[in-house]
């Protein structure tokens, strides 16, 4: 069976105000907020402190000044990471207005930009360097993206809007890429940092990080080395069991790069990233007013939630390993520069998680009510064990062109090819919550319906090709007047081989169950085109219509007995229109960026129940429109002083209903259509999406002992707005009219509200001689986030949160 657990992301507060009022809103907002900062910077006027220019690579032509590139783009510098003490994407995606997220734990976690949530496969490109690590798991709208540790980074850069003439079929919405600080063969540098702290109903954690920097051949060869070690406790505690803290996340890993100048026009380029992650149970816990006891409840004692409780009945395990290998040659010519690089990714999880919940329901399905029907007393536990392993082999060449006319490009071919194997091994749990017995399906005698501990297995190996061609490049057409275009073709081979290994309640047949292999192909164009007007050195404005598209794919299985579930699943697609402008005021000591966007999606693919409810498979969902609104201003009104805010407005809703809401025809069972009762209607806002956001960052250095050391305060403020974790929160009939029982609506039993939520972070540091002390306070308010929610027939409530307050100290010293 597949685990579709699926959870949201986001935040809170609702304003029941039409779309107009919501739009002046966002503008009054808006003003009273560069109001605000504007009084700061004018009163420090005689300062001569400036905002420090943040450089990005997003449009592959090289270095360039992030208020020179017309699109909306958030960047985040080392040392602005380094003060967060930012060591993972949950650290700093809170801050970064237009970006959501989705969390069922460690290595387990799913990123949304600008509203654009659904399932299948991610809607945001994920880089690490040059290399695509994007997740791919598409019961979670590629979720599972790989968490790697951002330590000795350069910055994070993070695109939204459609960026699919530049970075493929997985940037519908959106890039990250996460850039590493590369060898440095001028001088011999290093860095060393550990760090202690305790978490609230958790318990002590302890990270060690460093890094290396080593000439080898001065001004030609160097390497850096960078390595790290993360304790960090659990804070969530297992009832039945019972064990403490469960959910810790003990993480080792290391780069290793080589960059090698043999002339002042080439550079050569090679690493390795390897990564092991290991978490010992679930991160949800159910809330004090849920039981669960499953159904049916034989032998088993009803469990209440509480704070921080999990109610499972068995453990979670979940470890894993990445590597990263990656080349890149570089080659600076009279007329540009043209870039090679070639990366292998690879990732291999083992995953266990309670299958009690889904045996409970599918004997409930059969008929099998509160006891077991073989004579074998109550009902055993079960864990649902999900080894996989998937590689990812990319390869890009690109020349970017440095031309003196007023016409400029860059222009590329793309390859890759990656392999995913899946497994699902089904076994009754023993008392400790531990595997019960190992997994055989062949033997008889090992079969659950003959006292065994064997329930149910199945594998799938997916195979995808890829290619891409892509140009795009900028005309001068006037002074100061630009015309940006872009165009990618690409076409994507897939090919799904499933078989089930062990049927739940039989037997393999003698040669065992035919191979179940299924062929699809993709292909398609995108473009985007715009206009660029700098009006002044300080004043930019552009406009930008972008596309975005997701290869199309094929279903699980699921158990062919019981489920009849459509093969594959089609493409959908994305439009954007967006508006900006990029302006810098009071001889750069306020920056202020600000876009609005409009995006339609159409065929947005979401999960559909079969008619057992049992399994889930990826369809059209309808079509959405998202509206929005980012606003980012960065303020520095004197001398180590510097304050930076910013805000999102998202309207994301459905405009087309999803044909299964009304029911669509199946051809194998003419009378029986599919029909899901929760599917979403027009008027649906998309799940997981805050209407509102807001984030203010400061800080504060100023120098302390006679000018001996500088002293440091900041703080991160985040407001997350409410959402749910569900299109419908009342079923519908096959007239897309809510089913009315006894005059009441009849809810969606998974439709579940997640609460607005606000998190402080504080810290102060003393830095001395290249020594620094910091002391921090994380989750200020211990605040009970519900960042993400699980609830589903097979699942009882589970919220995710973050960590509770967390205060630390950390000590660093650069040599």
């Amino acid at each position: 069976m597949v685990n579709t657990k699926k959870v949201n992301a986001g935040a809170s507060a609702h304003f029941s105000i039409n779309r107009t009022r919501q739009a002046q809103t966002v503008v009054t907002i808006a003003g009273l907020l560069l109001g605000n900062l504007g009084i700061f910077a004018t009163a420090s006027a005689q300062e001569t402190a400036v905002i420090e220019e943040i450089i990005v690579t997003a449009q592959k032509r090289g270095a360039q000044s992030i208020q020179e590139v017309p699109m909306s783009i958030s960047a985040l510098a080392g040392d602005r990471l380094r003060d967060m003490g930012a060591t993972s994407f949950m650290d700093y995606a809170a801050v970064v207005p237009g970006v959501q997220f989705q969390d069922l734990g460690p290595g387990d976690k799913e990123y949304i930009i600008r509203g654009a949530n659904s399932s299948g496969g991610s809607t945001a490109a994920v880089y690490f360097d040059e290399a695509i690590i994007t997740g791919r798991n598409k019961e979670d709208g590629g979720g599972r993206q790989p968490d790697i540790k951002l330590y000795d980074m350069e910055r994070i850069e993070i695109l939204k809007g459609p960026q699919g003439t530049l970075y493929g079929a997985s940037a519908l919405t959106g890039t990250i890429r996460m850039i590493t600080n590369k060898p440095d063969p001028s001088e011999f540098a290093g860095f060393v940092e550990a760090e202690v702290s305790s978490t609230h109903k958790g318990g002590e954690n302890y990270n060690f990080d460093g890094w290396v920097n080593l000439p080898i051949i001065e001004d030609k060869l160097a390497v850096r080395a960078v390595g790290w070690v993360n304790r960090d406790s659990g804070f969530v505690d297992q009832v039945r069991l019972p064990n403490t803290d469960i959910n810790n996340e003990d993480v080792e890993g290391g780069r290793l790069t080589i960059r090698w100048l043999p002339t002042e026009d080439l550079t050569l380029t090679a690493g390795i990233v390897a990564q092991t992650m290991v978490s010992e149970g679930s991160s949800r816990f159910t809330p004090g007013d849920e039981f669960f006891v499953g159904d049916p409840p034989n032998g088993f004692t009803e469990v209440s939630g509480c704070d921080l409780c999990n109610v499972d009945f068995t453990k979670s395990r979940w470890d894993e390993d990445l590597q990263i290998y990656h080349g890149t040659a570089e080659w600076k010519t009279q007329h540009g520069t043209l870039l090679a690089t070639t990366n292998w990714f690879e990732r291999d999880i083992d995953f266990e998680f309670d299958g009690t919940p889904i045996l409970f329901f599918l004997f409930d399905l059969f008929g099998f009510d509160n006891s077991n029907p073989f004579g074998m007393g109550p009902l055993p536990t079960s864990i649902t064990s999900q080894p996989q392993d998937r590689s990812l082999w990319s390869s890009e060449v690109r020349f970017s062109s440095d031309l003196d006319g007023p016409f400029n490009f860059v222009a590329g071919a793309f390859l890759s090819r990656e392999e995913k194997n899946f497994v699902v091994e089904v076994t009754t749990a023993n008392s400790l919550g531990e595997l019960g017995g190992q997994f055989d399906p062949i033997d008889p005698n090992s079969d659950l319906f003959a006292g065994g501990p064997t329930i149910f297995g199945r594998t799938r190996f997916v195979e995808t090709d890829q290619e891409a061609l892509f140009a795009d490049g900028t005309f001068e057409i006037m002074d100061r007047l630009e015309l940006i275009a872009g165009i990618r073709w690409f076409q994507a081979d897939i090919q799904s081989i499933e078989e089930e290994t062990k049927p739940f309640g039989g037997f393999p047949p003698s040669g065992g169950f035919p191979i179940n292999t299924v062929n699809f192909d993709d292909n398609d164009i995108s473009f985007r085109a715009g206009l660029s007007y700098r009006a002044t050195d300080e004043r930019l404005f552009y406009f930008m219509y972008s596309e975005g598209f997701r290869e199309g794919g094929v279903n699980d299985f699921g158990i062919p007995q019981i489920a009849q579930i459509p093969q594959t699943f089609d493409s959908d697609d994305l439009t954007n229109i967006e508006v900006g402008a990029k302006t810098e005021w009071l001889d750069n000591r306020l920056l202020v960026n600000i876009a609005y966007f409009h995006t339609e999606w159409d065929d947005v693919l979401v999960e559909i129940r079969d008619r057992t409810e049992a399994f889930k498979f990826l369809a059209d969902g309808g079509d959405v429109e998202i509206d929005g609104v980012e606003l980012e201003a960065i303020a520095q009104p004197a001398e180590g002083f510097t304050i930076s805010a910013s805000l999102a407005w998202t309207d994301a809703s459905l405009v087309r209903s999803s044909p299964f809401a009304s029911g669509v025809p199946d051809p194998d069972n003419p009378g029986m259509p599919f029909l899901d009762p929760n599917a979403g209607i027009v008027g649906d806002d998309v799940p997981n999406v805050p209407e509102w956001q807001f984030g203010v960052t400061g800080s504060y250095t100023r120098p302390m002992l006679n000018g001996r050391a500088d002293g440091m305060i900041r703080f991160d403020w985040v407001y997350y707005d409410e959402r749910a974790n569900q299109y419908r929160p009342f079923q519908v009939d096959a007239n897309e009219q809510e089913i009315m029982v006894g005059g009441e609506r009849v809810p969606n039993p998974f439709y579940t509200k997640l609460d607005s939520y606000t998190l402080l972070n504080a810290s102060a540091a003393i830095l001395w001689e290249g020594w620094r002390t910091t002391l921090f306070v994380d989750n200020a308010t211990d605040e009970r986030a519900q960042i993400d929610a699980i609830r589903s027939n097979q699942d009882p409530l589970g919220f995710l949160t973050v960590r509770p307050r967390t205060v630390g100290v950390r000590f660093s010293k650069n040599f």
